[in-house]
């Protein structure tokens, strides 16, 4: 037999009570296998016994439906329907779902009706079928099972499931091996204890896998508890009792308060080694007998496991084993459907019980899925009983009878398939296993699980009855009788009516057969009536949606419950329907399905009719008319039926009328169409047809004047030809509208005859410009489109035209040197108007000459370059002006060196130097050149004979440093002379080297020796190395650089080196160093003591020691650590001592290294191990309580590290020390259990001593066992009073807990209804309301215990009696107090800020009730001292608490309006109770509601301040359907209150009120005795009306402000906003709000912002209103526009060619946007004038002229841009002399050109230029160089001359190179020159002029060889050359 060690005691009643699977409602809670391939298909299948069909839901566990759900079954018709296939499903989870709570999985079953159901699943080698217990198998307490595991194989497992039935459900599972190690997708789980929360429907699966020897049956009696009811699956997914075998082994198991005592168990068709029954106990000390036994085969405690042996099987038709435990048992049977071991399967077996069901129907009993298998069935049902499978009878030959129960036997039913119905004539059990060959085996019992019929409680909806037989759990027997409660009506048969029965206790009494023997059974109901709400009368409403909001609960009558909801939902979110939000429709007021009773509702069906549309009525504008005699005293008649269109809008069905009051409009009188009437408003009423809504509006009549123009035109402007005269600008005001305004001309003074301008339509006009000279007039007349306005025209307005004024100026055009003083420029005006003024320009720039303003100009000269001026005349007569012609002043620069010769550069001795160059620019003419030579960087140097040209070549003929530099000197233009930068030429001798490389070094083998290093002094040039090995002189490739290491040195030896320095270019030779000696020798060797040694912690080491020998020098010694490789600090010696403080195994090695270069050597790795001191790994529990006798915890401790195996030894002490302890003999184990037979404390602590290593002993920390006593109690009776004659009432179970124990304030006390479950203190059996607990099941006396727990946990149980008095007092005994009106107190009757009228609580005196109470009584039985206690409520009084002590001064606080106050009345003597009721009624009259009425404030209609208010509905808003009261009204004052005109006002108010602003005060007083009242005040008020405005529209148009038309954003910044807002203040009554509104975006902070940004439009709406009534005010919108300004481009320069005078350039106008020309007029001037050039009115003007033009370009919106374009000269370039420096290797040539063209530059090539003059790298030769104008004036040509000397030729008679002479030399050239052809040895071989053919490589006829020949050339300007070249042959 296999143990399980007991961790935690759980005693549970025991109990007979089974139930069946028949439920209608499942739950079957998902799993998870541990290898997914061994799960496929997943099937439920679902069965009933009913042969009504009704519909099954099935859904996971968040209740989202299966495929096909909802299922129709019946008896006939089962159902079975796919979960999925493999793993992960809903049912079988992946391991990342394990061991954490899941939602959305398992399986949820629902039915009307009750119903199987079994989940089966398969693969090719399992299957498995779990059978759902239904609602009777969910509980709160489970002892887990499963096959036990007898291998490891990776396929293998334990699998736990549990789902939750309720929210809030806790689930921990425990008392398992703390050895089992639980998997998930997080890791291992290790806990003793696991503990999840879960909500209904949510899941959590465990499982362990058979890797892990403590999960092969380390599971099993692992308990799930819960607080609220759970499903349970266990088993395997997969487990096998085999090697290498498995199959699926699962079911589902019930709680432990449904298992039993008795067992019978059929045995399968496996092998004896897994046909076996597991019994789980549940609790401590269960005896386990088996077929009859008479002594238990053995005894097992709670959590442990008995598997009986195959042995104890018995019988021949079938064979099976009877099990008896003396508690219940959780009882599992392993078994096989084939006899291989992989056919196992699982089975949870019921108890025995005579209520089994008689007929069991399961579907397709062989089938899972698609595959069938071979199916046998397991029958159990009493001995006399005979069976039929679908109706077929099942012989009783094949009953197997039972050893040890005679009652039942057992059959084995062979190969059954398809649909069966099992039915017996007595109680009946079917199991059912099948298999498929040898691999596949499944098993469950389908039916069998008792039905004992139990309590049960039942709630009924009070508007229904009940069949209470079907609410009866279980089977009960039919035919019974009902017993009702006390005072009821009997049932009618088994149904109970709520309108008939009392709800209480109905118990059903029946008799059952249970074989032999007849037991009469009673079954308790308790019934409770939930009522049903109620939701009033259904009705109809109809309201207008201006109809202020009414509460839609009011019109469902006064029966309506509170608390529903309506639908749809109001604005309100509560029952208040507001018809301006709220649509009109059927609402409806109800209440959802709560508990029993079903959702119940009304109705209102609203018609809320719509109101007219209002629309904005536009002012009714007229001009002043003559109707009545005068247009000018400020009226008009109106005809109003014109607005009736514009009012109505697209509207039918709605009429409007006029009104000249707002009371005459919304009463609907007084009516009117037209009138006669100055500026006024007009009250519209528009009303429908069809319901009589209607809304009211206005809008103002207004007289305008006729229109005047108020600014006249300026009368007279005189101007020159050309100009353009101010705008001429009117005003205007009056008149009514669309105004227009027409501008005339006229060739006389008079307003009549002119003529229209076209275009000219705005209250400004710019006449065009004046091209003639003459006088012109100009007038404007302005029109309205207004009723009865007519058109004014304005007074004449002048032009007096005159021509421009002419000009002269001199001197011409002049040239001057930088610096000089020039001619004045001079101009002469004439002719124009007024007086002149004079500013001089700079041109082409235009730009003004600050302070030039007189006729006269002195030009300046300090800025080099053409400069150009002109003068502009104006005139102060408007217009008149004149510009002077352009003269130019030519500035030369001072000349400058250009490019400097050479600074510094140094050669060798006789080196070839570079020529010393200089270039020039700027100056005047051609200057002479001069080089000089000096010994000092400085001036006055010695002139160096003909060096006078730009180049010069140095000598190198001595060493030394010369310095030289030239000068050159202008005749011409005053500017000097120049000089240029001094050249140092520094000539060196030959380099030498210095320093030499090491002469001699020392290393050893391996090594590295410092670098070889050279240098060198001396020479010119770039060095280069080359370094050589010797002897031999080898070179080393790569080693080119100063400095040279040469690589390891691998041998020992003699080794040589040295190193070349060569200088390159300037003829400097190479030179050699010394030689360099590396001699290499052998690298010492080393040898190390000790070896490695192995030491304890802190003792001392070895030393360790090196020793060398070898190498070179001085030895020097460093210890290392290994393998880290760190050196130890200050380990320098050939000793090291290593440290022992570190626990571990340490390495040292030591490097010695010498003074001779690169010798060391490194010693071996030695080893150092220390080992660890022992400590305590596990110290024993610290402390612990026990009571007395109780088993304590064993103190266990272990010891880790020291060397050697230690003893132990306990010791015990009476004190907290390990001094004086007792050694505990025979306690020398690492474990102890301590006494507890006494009760004190007593230390423990453990010592371990090691006896090897030096390391000693250890002793664990001490431990604390408190032994503590149990508490002493005695048992109590408890007397309550009964407080309605049913011997039934509530005690207050902690009354005499102080009687119980004297120390019951430290102690707890919890109470029972039974002994047992106060010793087990199960949570089932806990009373969990002492303070209220009812005596309902055992009326007049009942016992209870209650188990007294100390503050240490120990604890034992008392008896309590409780006893029920009968009172004296009858319980419909009533005194009610005298009703009182709330008072304006708070709760508690203080005046304070919490003070409040409508809590329904006020102050009662109940002492006089005592008093009466007490007189009753006496005359009953007099002489007893009566204790008379008032209590809030029932629970108060039985529970004697809270009682009222202050009976003067009592508020009903909790119990507002009305209370029953409970009265006890007791005797002290002899603690009977006389009587308990609610004898005392208090009642408080509400005080009634006056309503807040608010009335909207008015506007002043009339500026009396009186208005005609419409309080229609002010006396129904104030009361709200309130009746039975009164209501009086009073002014501020008090007094009565009446109206403006002195009417007395009275209940019910009028409809119309005429008042002044003021506030009334209405009072309510209910129509009762008591004349509670209570009142509100009503504020009138009348508030002042703000006047209208006008905004010129000047104010508001304006043209874009972008200088850049192209980038002009259509804004503008308007900054008149303080003018627009004088307009709109002007006259307004004072306090008026004044608001800007940008469209309708929020409000501006305060006024239109200045400035106000408008991109192309912007309404702004102007809101003037009285802040004390919105309503009054004034809405305008007004438009700011920003016109665009035509797109041109608005700078430009055009070009024509100063040298071509037919070359002309056409301006246009720039435009750029793509706009039509034609869309704009056009102006065109010229330089600064005013006046347009004549006739030039296109968009294009062609021009040859130089000068500034400008154009006008004007678009239709007066809005304008102008064009500026600059005309410049250009020209073709004008030659000066070239700079040419040629004779060197890169001849430059400088093109030097004038004019004023944008000049490019090109040298033989005339269709490629550069922008630089300057050409480099030029060959010698003949060469043409061109200059063209990027401007297009034309390309200038020049032919140039560069010398050069060939360096060789080749007279061998190709055509190439056979003579040699000077290139570059023409006759055009005027160069003389002599050249003279030596050989080497100084002899002259030819002298040749420029001229000539040259030489061919002769002398006197001979052919000279090929040689290095020299010539000296003499050139005419005075240049000597001189130099070699190569004949080649």
């Amino acid at each position: 037999m296999n143990m399980k060690k007991l961790a935690i005691l759980f005693l549970l009643l025991s109990s007979l009570i089974s139930f069946s699977q028949l439920s209608n409602k499942h739950w079957i809670p998902p799993l998870h296998s541990r290898d997914s391939g061994q799960i496929s298909d997943q099937y439920i299948y679902m069965s009933t016994n009913e042969t009504t069909p009704f519909q099954v839901t099935a859904t996971d566990g968040n209740g989202t439906p299966y495929a096909g759900s909802p299922f129709t079954i019946s008896a006939a018709t089962p159902i079975s329907f796919t979960i999925g296939t493999g793993q992960p499903t809903k049912m079988f989870l992946s391991l990342s779902d394990v061991n954490t709570v899941v939602s959305g999985k398992g399986v949820l079953l629902q039915g009307t009706k009750d119903f199987y159901v079994s989940f089966r699943m398969r693969n090719s080698n399992h299957a498995e079928t779990i059978i759902s217990k239904g609602k009777p198998g969910i509980g709160t307490s489970f002892r887990l099972g499963c096959l036990i595991n007898e291998d490891q194989d990776s396929r293998k497992n334990f699998v736990a499931s549990v789902m939750a039935t309720e929210n809030n459900t806790t689930v921990t599972l425990s008392d398992y091996n703390t050895g089992v190690i639980f998997s998930s997708g997080t890791g291992n789980i290790t806990a003793d204890t696991q503990t999840f929360t879960l909500n209904a429907g949510q899941c959590i699966v465990f499982t362990g896998y058979s890797n892990v020897t403590a999960n092969l049956d380390g599971i099993i009696g692992g308990l799930i508890t819960s607080n609220k009811p759970v499903a349970v699956n266990t088993g395997n997914a997969l487990g096998g009792i085999d090697n290498g075998r498995a199959d699926l082994t699962l079911d589902q198991i019930v709680s432990a308060s449904q298992i039993g005592t008795d067992y019978i168990f059929i045995e399968g068709n496996g092998s004896n080694l897994m046909e076996n029954p597991l019994i789980v106990a549940h609790e401590n000390n269960t005896d386990i007998y088996i077929n009859g036994s008479t002594a238990p085969i053995t005894t097992i405690n709670a959590g442990q496991y008995y598997l009986v042996p195959n042995s104890y099987y018995q019988g021949t038709n079938n064979r099976n084993i009877y099990v008896r435990a003396s508690k219940p048992v959780f009882a599992y049977q392993f078994l096989g459907g084939g006899n291989s071991t992989a056919t196992s399967g699982l089975n949870f077996i019921p108890p025995l019980s005579c209520f089994f069901q008689n007929s069991v129907n399961i579907p397709m009993v062989n089938q899972i899925g698609t595959n069938t298998y071979t199916a046998d069935l397991m029958i159990l049902t009493y001995s006399n009983a005979t069976i039929t499978i679908n109706g077929v009878a099942v012989p009783t030959s094949q009953a197997q009878t039972v050893l040890g129960n005679t009652d039942w036997v057992s059959y084995r039913v062979a190969n059954q398939s398809g649909n069966l119905n099992v039915v017996s004539t007595g109680p009946l059990a079917v199991g059912v296993f099948g298999f498929q060959g040898t691999a596949v085996g499944f098993a469950g019992y389908y039916s069998g699980f008792g039905s004992t019929p139990q309590d049960t409680n039942v709630t009924i909806c009070s508007n229904s009855t009940k069949d209470l037989f079907t609410v009866i759990t279980g089977n009960p027997g039919t035919g019974g009788t009902w017993t009702v409660p006390t005072g009821g009506s009997p049932l009618n048969g088994n149904i109970f009516d709520s309108a008939i029965n009392l709800p209480g206790e109905y118990i059903y009494t029946f008799t059952k057969s249970c074989n032999s023997s007849l037991t009469t059974v009673s079954i308790k109901v308790i019934v409770t009536i939930q009522q049903i709400k109620k939701t009033g009368v259904s009705t109809t409403n109809s309201s207008c949606v201006t109809t202020p909001a009414y509460d839609l609960f009011s019109l469902l009558g006064n029966t309506a419950d509170v608390g529903g909801a309506w639908s749809p939902a109001l604005t309100s979110g509560t029952g208040v329907f507001n018809p301006a939000v709220d649509a009109g429709g059927i609402y409806t007021y109800s209440f959802a399905a709560t508990g029993v009773c079903p959702a119940v509702s009304s109705t209102v069906n609203v018609n809320n009719s719509i109101v007219p549309v209002i629309n904005t009525i536009s002012d009714f504008s007229k001009c002043d008319d003559a109707i009545d005699g005068s247009d000018t005293n400020g009226t008009a008649t109106f005809n109003l039926s014109l607005k009736n269109s514009e009012a109505i809008g697209t509207q039918t069905g709605v009429n409007v009328t006029y009104h000249t009051t707002a009371t005459d409009a919304n009463l609907g009188q007084n009516g009117i169409t037209s009138i006669n009437t100055g500026n006024r408003v007009i009250y519209v009423r528009l009303t429908l047809a069809a319901s009589g809504c209607f809304l009211t509006t206005t809008f103002n009549l207004v007289v305008n004047p006729v229109q005047t123009i108020t600014t006249q035109p300026l009368s007279t402007q005189d101007i020159c030809v050309g100009g353009n005269v101010a705008p001429f600008t009117i005003a205007y005001s009056g008149g009514l509208g669309t105004p227009s305004i027409q501008w005339y001309s006229n060739i006389t003074n008079n307003t009549t005859s002119g003529t229209a301008i076209s275009g000219a339509t705005t209250t400004s006009y710019t006449p065009p410009t004046f091209n003639t000279a003459g006088d012109f007039y100009y007038y404007a007349k302005v029109s309205y489109s207004g009723l009865d306005c007519g058109s004014v025209a304005s007074n004449t307005a002048l032009v007096h035209v005159v021509a421009d004024p002419v000009v002269t100026i001199t001197p011409n055009t002049q040239i001057i040197c930088q610096g000089t003083t020039p001619t004045d420029l001079v101009v002469t005006p004439s002719g124009g108007l007024g007086t002149y003024s004079y500013q001089w320009f700079n041109s082409p720039a235009n730009t003004a000459i600050t302070g030039a303003t007189s006729a006269n100009y002195t030009p300046s000269t300090s800025t080099v370059g053409t400069l150009s001026y002109y003068c502009v005349i104006t005139q102060t007569g408007l217009a008149c002006s004149v510009t002077s012609s352009v003269v130019s002043v030519q500035v030369v620069n001072n000349p400058s060196v250009n490019t400097q010769p050479l600074a510094s550069q140094t050669v060798c001795l006789n080196g070839a130097p570079i020529n010393l160059t200089i270039s020039l620019s700027n100056g005047t003419g051609t200057p002479t050149y001069q080089w000089y030579s000096n010994t000092v960087n400085a001036l006055g140097g010695t002139l160096i004979p003909g060096a006078t040209a730009l180049t010069y070549t140095p000598l190198t003929i001595a060493t030394g440093t010369i310095y030289y530099y030239c000068i050159a000197t202008y005749a011409n233009g005053g500017c000097g002379s120049v000089t240029s930068n001094i050249a140092v030429v520094i000539v060196n001798p030959i380099q030498t080297i210095t320093p030499q490389p090491l002469a001699s070094q020392n290393i050893c083998v391996g090594g590295i020796i410092a670098p070889l290093a050279v240098g060198y002094t001396g020479g010119v040039g770039t060095a280069s190395y080359q370094w050589y090995t010797n002897p031999g002189g080898i070179i080393i490739p790569g080693a080119t650089v100063s400095s040279y290491t040469p690589g390891t040195f691998i041998t020992t030896g003699d080794y040589n080196f040295y190193a070349t320095v060569t200088l390159t270019g300037s003829g400097c030779v190479s030179v050699a160093s010394t030689s360099a000696l590396v001699r290499v020798v052998a690298d010492p060797v080393v040898s190390i003591t000790p070896n490695n040694q192995i030491i304890c912690q802190g003792t001392t080491p070895t030393d360790l020691v090196v020793t060398p020998s070898g190498g070179l020098g001085t030895y020097s010694y460093q210890w290392f650590n290994s393998p880290a490789n760190t050196a130890i600090t200050g380990a320098t010696s050939a000793n090291y001592t290593p440290s022992t403080s570190t626990v571990g195994t340490l390495s040292y090695y030591c490097v010695i290294t010498q003074t001779g270069l690169a010798c060391s050597v490194t010693s071996p790795v030695v080893n150092v191990q220390v080992v660890n001191n022992p400590t305590v790994n596990l110290q024993p529990l610290a402390s612990q309580p026990v009571c007395i006798n109780n088993a304590p915890t064993t103190l266990t401790t272990t010891f880790i590290d020291g060397t050697g195996i230690p003893t132990y030894q306990w010791y015990s002490n009476t004190v907290n020390s390990y001094t004086g302890g007792t050694a505990i003999s025979g306690s020398t184990t690492l474990s102890y259990v301590p006494i507890t037979s006494v009760v004190g404390t007593l230390y423990y602590y453990c010592i371990a001593t090691y006896a090897n290593g030096g390391c000693g002993s250890v002793s664990t920390s001490i431990a604390e066992v408190i032994v503590n006593p149990l508490p002493v109690i005695n048992d109590t009776t408890i007397v309550q009073c009964d407080d309605d004659l049913d011997a039934i009432t509530a005690f207050n179970l902690t009354v005499n807990n102080n009687q119980i124990s004297a120390n019951s304030a430290n102690e707890i006390f919890t109470y029972y209804t039974s002994l047992a479950g106060a010793n087990a203190n199960p949570t089932f059996d806990e009373i969990t309301n002492p303070l209220a607990f009812s005596n309902t099941n055992f009326p007049n006396l009942m016992y209870i215990w209650t188990r007294v727990t100390t503050v240490n946990g120990c604890y034992r149980v008392a008896k309590i009696t409780l006893r029920v008095s009968a009172p004296n007092i009858p319980s419909t005994y009533n005194i009610t107090l005298p009703t009182v009106c709330d008072d304006f107190l708070d709760i508690n009757g203080v005046n304070n800020a919490n003070n409040n009228d409508r809590d329904g609580i006020a102050t009662f005196n109940l002492s006089p009730t005592e008093l009466t109470i007490r007189a009753l009584l006496n005359s009953q039985q007099p002489g007893i001292n009566y204790n008379i206690k008032y209590y809030r409520n029932r629970a108060d009084a039985l529970a004697q608490q809270f009682e009222i002590t202050n009976l003067t001064n009592y508020r009903n606080i909790g119990y507002p309006s009305t209370q029953n106050v409970w009265v006890r009345v007791d005797s002290d003597i002899s603690n009977a109770c006389y009587g308990i009721g609610p004898w005392v009624t208090v009642n408080v009259e509400a005080k009634p509601f006056a309503h807040t009425v608010t009335i909207p404030r008015q506007c002043d209609d009339n500026t009396d301040g009186i208005f005609n208010f419409n309080t229609v509905n002010l006396e129904s808003d104030l009361l709200q359907g309130q009746t039975g009261v009164v209501v009086t009204y009073f002014d501020s004052a008090n007094n009565p209150l009446r109206d403006s005109n002195n009417n007395l006002i009275t209940s019910p108010f009028p409809a119309t009120f005429s008042s002044t602003s003021q506030t009334i005060r209405a009072v309510v007083t209910n129509s009762t005795p008591q004349a509670c009242w209570f009142d509100t005040t009503i504020q009138f008020t009348v508030d002042k009306s703000p006047i209208d405005f006008t905004i010129p529209p000047t104010f508001t148009t304006t043209c874009d402000d972008e200088i850049d038309p192209a980038f002009q954003d259509g804004q503008f910044n308007f900054t008149n906003s303080q003018a627009i807002h004088n307009i709109v203040t002007f006259g307004q009554p004072s306090g008026m709000v004044y608001e800007y509104y940008e469209d309708n975006n929020p409000q501006f902070s305060s006024q239109i912002p200045n400035p106000l940004t408008v991109t192309l439009t912007k309404n702004i709406r102007i809101v003037v209103y009285n802040p004390l009534n919105p309503t009054c005010k004034i809405s305008k919108t007004i438009t700011f526009t920003v016109n665009p300004v035509p797109v041109i481009e608005l700078e430009t320069t055009k070009l024509v060619c100063s040298n071509d005078p037919t070359f002309f350039v056409l301006l246009d106008a720039g435009i750029t946007d793509g706009t039509p020309t034609t869309d704009y007029t056009y102006k065109w001037y010229f330089n600064n004038s005013t006046s347009p050039i004549p006739g030039e009115t296109s968009s294009t003007l062609n021009v040859n002229t130089e000068g500034i033009y400008w154009v006008k370009v004007i678009n239709s919106l007066g809005c304008y841009r102008t064009r500026k374009i600059t005309v410049i000269a250009s020209d073709v370039a004008h030659f000066q002399m070239p700079t040419i420096m040629d004779l060197s290797e890169n001849n430059t040539v400088i093109i030097n050109a004038t004019g004023f063209g944008n000049y490019v530059y090109s040298l033989d090539y005339p269709n490629a230029y550069q922008t630089l003059n300057i050409f480099t790298d030029v060959a010698p030769g003949v060469h043409t160089v061109y200059v063209k104008d990027l401007n297009g004036c034309g390309t200038s040509s020049q032919i140039i001359n560069v010398v050069g000397i060939p360096k060789f030729f080749t007279p061998n008679a190709d055509g190439f190179n056979d003579t040699w002479n000077v290139l570059g030399m023409t006759s055009t050239n005027k160069f003389s020159t002599t050249i003279y052809i030596f050989d080497r040895y100084g002899k002259l071989l030819k002298q040749l002029s420029s001229n000539s053919k040259g030489w061919d490589g002769t002398y006197n006829g001979e052919i000279m060889p090929s040689d290095d020949y020299w010539y000296t050339i003499y050139f005419e300007d005075g240049r000597t050359e001189k130099g070699h070249f190569t004949l080649k042959r």
